[in-house]
C-alpha cells in the first residue's frame, strides 16, 4: 500500500501549477513531482524513457510516461521540507526561469559587445590621429608642405609674416 501525500502539499502544488502532480514512486520508494506533458511539445518526445529499463528509476519513469507525465524532481519520504523551499526549488527548475536567465545572458552579452565596439572605435580614432600626426611631422621634417584638409576656418590659425601657423595641439 502506497502512502498518501500530505493534503496541504497537494493543494499548494495545484495552486502553484495545475499541471504538476505528486505521486508515490512504487519502485524507488519516494515521492515524485511530475508535470503533465502536452503532446504537441517537441521536448515531450525527447523525454521518453526506455520501455526496457530494469532499474527502479527507469520503471517509475516508464509508469509516468504512460500516464502522460514527465519527471520534475523527487523527494524523500516522509516529506519534511517546508512549502517555501519546495516552491523555490520548483521555480528554479521551471522553463520560465531558464528562459529569463537566457534573456539576461543575452542582454549582458549585447552590453559587453557594445562596450568592446566603443573601445575599438576609440582605439581606431586614436590610431588614425597618431598616424596622421606622424606623417605630418615626417613631412614637415623633410621640408615638405603639410596639408590640413579641414574645411572652414580653423579656430587656432594665426596669420604671421606672409604665412599662417595652425596650432594642432589637443586641448581638453
Amino acid at each position: 500500500m502506497s502512502p498518501m501525500p500530505p493534503l496541504g502539499l497537494v493543494q499548494k502544488l495545484s495552486q502553484f501549477d495545475k499541471d504538476l502532480r505528486i505521486r508515490w514512486a512504487t519502485h524507488q520508494k519516494c515521492w515524485l513531482i511530475e508535470l503533465k506533458a502536452k503532446e504537441r511539445q517537441p521536448g515531450y518526445l525527447a523525454e521518453k524513457p526506455s520501455a526496457f529499463g530494469t532499474t527502479p528509476r527507469a520503471l517509475d519513469a516508464w509508469d509516468s510516461w504512460r500516464q502522460g507525465y514527465v519527471y520534475v524532481t523527487k523527494m524523500a519520504h516522509p516529506i519534511t521540507y517546508p512549502w517555501d523551499f519546495i516552491a523555490a526549488h520548483l521555480t528554479h527548475l521551471s522553463l520560465e526561469a531558464h528562459q529569463a536567465k537566457d534573456r539576461l545572458i543575452e542582454r549582458l552579452e549585447a552590453a559587453e559587445a557594445e562596450e568592446e565596439a566603443a573601445i575599438q572605435r576609440a582605439w581606431n580614432v586614436g590610431n588614425e590621429a597618431a598616424a596622421k600626426q606622424i606623417y605630418d611631422d615626417m613631412a614637415w621634417n623633410e621640408g615638405r608642405t603639410v596639408s590640413l584638409n579641414q574645411p572652414g576656418a580653423h579656430p587656432k590659425e594665426e596669420p604671421r609674416e606672409g604665412y599662417v601657423v595652425v596650432d594642432r595641439r589637443i586641448t581638453a
